[in-house]
This record gives structure tokens, sequence and C-alpha cells, in this order.
């Protein structure tokens, strides 16, 4: 999860929205969605794997995480601050979307997650070149960048992103596995 900071949002909404659509009836009865188990395992896991990722991209290569689009040496502090607030806002965001459109029609919430993975691809095709080219904004500008595979952003990714998922199964299953009686079954699912 720690391409960019546009990619990286809409990662993190779909990954608000598993943790959401995963949650058990039990869960879903608390009073606050906040308090949820749920909730407060996928923010721990979207905060260690997805935000701490990210974060380490931006030390290495503060431009490629903003796409090019803007000068980090230009962009105060602040409002780096700000667009890293995003992931948590997009996960809560993500979170929340799911129970009300569950409530129309069960698989509404599937729909909407195919349609961000959907977009989501459709976003890596179009940037391909931003994503594929590391470098400063005034190199990208200029030609001058590397293919991501010559760059120490290559290793970063390429060991956790396949951690990042295998804890996502991993942490999955163990809530999973917390409330063993509601495990959903198939005639469970709608179909």
């Amino acid at each position: 999860m720690s391409k960019t900071f546009p990619l990286d949002f809409m990662l993190s909404l779909g990954l608000g929205m598993m943790f959401s659509m995963a949650q058990d009836e039990k869960e879903k009865e608390k009073a606050s969605v906040f308090r949820t188990t749920y909730f407060k395992v996928g923010l721990a896991y979207h905060f260690v794997v997805a935000f701490g990722v990210a974060f380490a991209c931006y030390m290495l290569y503060p431009d490629w995480m903003l796409m090019y689009y803007a000068d980090s040496r230009k962009v105060p502090r602040p409002i780096i601050a700000y667009i890293f607030s995003g992931y948590f806002a997009m996960y809560t965001l993500g979170f929340l979307v799911v129970p009300p459109l569950r409530e129309k029609r069960r698989e509404r919430p599937r729909r909407l997650f195919i349609y961000l993975m959907v977009l989501i691809f459709a976003f890596i095709w179009f940037s391909f070149h931003r994503l594929w080219h590391v470098g400063s904004y005034r190199g990208y500008y200029l030609g001058d960048t590397r293919p991501i595979t010559r760059t120490s952003l290559f290793p970063v990714l390429g060991v956790s992103m396949p951690m990042a998922v295998g804890a996502l199964i991993a942490v999955l299953h163990m809530l999973r596995g917390r409330f063993p009686e509601t495990a959903v079954g198939p005639g469970d699912r709608g179909e």
C-alpha cells in the first residue's frame, strides 16, 4: 500500500471496507462502530503495515509518493501531515460506508468494493509511467528518472507488499477464529 498517495487512499478505503464486510453480527451490534474489534484491529493493521510502508517510501522518495504533482521541498510539513492523515480518514470512510449499503441490499458493499478495485487497476494503468519512474520532481519533468527496479524502493516494496497481503489474511483469519460461532457458511452468502 505504498505506491503513491492517491493510490494509497483508494487502497485505504478498500481496506476499511474489507474489515467492515468481514465483521460478524455480534460486533455490528456494538453502540459505536469505533468500538468494534474489527475497526480497532483493522486500524492497527493499517497503521503498522500500510502507513508504515508509505512513510518509509516517503522518506526515501517524497516526490514519487506525491506522483510528481508537487515538489516535496516546497510543500509545507503541515500539509504533508494533513496528507498522511488521509490514510486514516479513508480507512474510516471505507469502514463506515459498508453498513448503510448493506442495509439497502446485502450485495451492495461487495459491488462497491469490486468497482473500487477496477478503479485502482485503472489508476495504475493510466499512471504507470509515474509509478514506474522514480526520481525528483525536477528530474521527472526533465526525463532524469530511474526505473523503480533500480532504486531502494524496489526491495522495500518487494518485501513489504507480499508480507502485507500475508499479514492481512492472517489478521482476518485470526478475527474469524475469535468469533467462530459466526463463521460464514455457504448459505450465509446469499447463495
